[in-house]
């Protein structure tokens, strides 16, 4: 067969495997065709309105969604979002200026809403969604993405969390990025913006973290202790040693 002709029938195959699909409105299909389209980039992120759909994919069904020791850093941050971003709207030290406050109040009350739901978090292998996050127009490897509302997940690119098999982001490196995406989901499109004042919280997290690392015994050991005082006194220890974190 000649290779205009196989593709001629390979298009003509999948129209006529695939027609649902293809026409139906995206809260007309099955969740787990909606899943495999988002994966794919054929459904952008907003599109979804069926909380099923990220349920599919935190649960594993579709993708590995396991966790290690960075995917646990990234809970625990997420955790306590409220907490760190009341304290750096609060103290001098964030050195925010006014439209920087307006926004990270804007940034907490998505946080606030989010912060219960199972699928606030999705982690990623690229090689199972080709092209997630490489979007147009920048056609840049992400390490995020997400939506431009509240109540939708933070899609995060698990190639990008490990290097070696050691973890790749610091704990102020996955505030900024979490600050990053939840600033998108108050629907704001300016990535500099977002980045700006993430660097700002997470240099203020920074600040008020003691944080020891070290290798024993061939395992890599690291302890995190975060202590804040105001606008409440609350107070974090996390460990990892090996593959175990808390």
């Amino acid at each position: 067969m000649k290779p205009a002709m196989k593709i001629l029938v390979t298009t003509i195959a999948a129209v006529l495997v695939c027609p649902m699909v293809l026409n139906a409105a995206p809260r007309d299909l099955d969740p787990k065709d909606q899943a495999e389209l988002l994966l794919s980039g054929q459904l952008p992120i907003d599109e979804v309105d069926d909380p099923r759909v990220w349920e599919l994919l935190v649960g594993g069904d579709i993708i590995g969604n396991g966790g290690g020791i960075v995917e646990v850093r990234f809970h625990q941050i997420y955790r306590t979002l409220p907490q760190l971003l009341r304290s750096c709207l609060v103290l001098p030290q964030c050195q925010l200026s006014r439209e920087q406050k307006i926004l990270l109040l804007e940034i907490l009350e998505v946080a606030k809403v989010n912060v219960d739901l199972t699928y606030k978090l999705i982690f990623l292998d690229a090689n199972k969604a080709p092209g997630f996050f490489d979007t147009a127009p920048e056609r840049v490897v992400r390490s995020a993405r997400t939506g431009f509302r509240s109540q939708i997940p933070v899609f995060i690119n698990r190639d990008h969390l490990y290097r070696l098999g050691l973890p790749a982001l610091e704990t102020p490196h996955i505030l900024a990025l979490l600050i990053h995406e939840l600033g998108h989901q108050t629907g704001l499109l300016s990535h500099s913006e977002l980045d700006n004042l993430g660097g700002l919280v997470s240099q203020f997290f920074a600040n008020g973290n003691h944080h020891i690392d070290r290798v024993f015994d061939g395992f890599h050991m690291e302890w995190q202790v975060v202590n804040f005082t105001q606008p409440e006194q609350w107070r974090e220890l996390w460990w990892s040693w090996g593959d175990h974190s808390q």
